[in-house]
């Protein structure tokens, strides 16, 4: 009697994304971020600005939210909020 092979189930890769509920109909959303990367010039100048080494900007990513999102149920669209700057940095990179 020949074994049954097991199906195995697919693997699916996650992804950052950004979670909104709509202030007009009340639905949960979710936006996908945007993924920056950077040129090996940005990465030379970003490691001597903050001092640490260029290889730093190159294995990772950094990911930020859009400007705008539009509701998957009715369609309205929504200007985000910008994000705060954290304690002394106007950039709120601190």
């Amino acid at each position: 009697m020949a074994k049954k092979r097991k199906k195995s189930n697919p693997k699916v890769n996650l992804h950052l994304a950004f979670g909104w509920k709509c202030p007009k109909c009340s639905q949960r959303n979710f936006t996908d971020g945007i993924f920056i990367e950077f040129s090996p010039d940005e990465q030379k100048m970003m490691a001597a600005e903050y001092g640490c080494h260029p290889s730093q900007f190159a294995t990772g990513q950094i990911i930020t939210k859009p400007e705008a999102v539009q509701c998957s149920k009715c369609n309205k669209d929504f200007k985000v909020k910008p994000d705060k700057p954290h304690g002394n940095d106007p950039t709120g990179w601190e």
